[in-house]
């Protein structure tokens, strides 16, 4: 266990870091505040730059968790646009040849009634 003037150091640096975070944001000041009680045990002095620091690293760090879950949900899009497409063209050419086949029908029903 450390000394308590060292102890105080810490508290002392703690709440300047604090302060500071304040200062430069006030969303900082939430994320400071976490950071030093998770970390009150690193004998160097938080300074604003270390916050700031944390807080770039935890940006790049939801940035690249939101790029993921993007690229996870445009591979999921293209695969449902693929079964949708192949779908529609087999679903598609049964229409055609069905309406083909009416047409053929409807033709044909018509020369018999002009012949008669």
């Amino acid at each position: 266990m450390h000394s308590p003037s060292i102890q105080s150091s810490r508290k002392t640096t703690i709440n300047l870091t604090l302060n500071c975070a304040q200062y430069l944001h006030p969303s900082f000041f939430a994320n400071a505040k976490t950071f030093c009680y998770s970390h009150h045990h690193l004998p160097l002095p938080l300074s604003p730059q270390v916050v700031t620091e944390y807080e770039r690293e935890r940006i790049l760090k939801r940035q690249y968790m939101i790029e993921k879950q993007m690229k996870i949900n445009l591979e999921d899009l293209e695969k449902n646009i693929h079964l949708e497409t192949g779908d529609r063209i087999e679903k598609q050419d049964t229409i055609v040849d069905e309406m083909t086949n009416f047409i053929s029908a409807f033709q044909e029903n018509i020369r018999e009634e002009a012949r008669s």
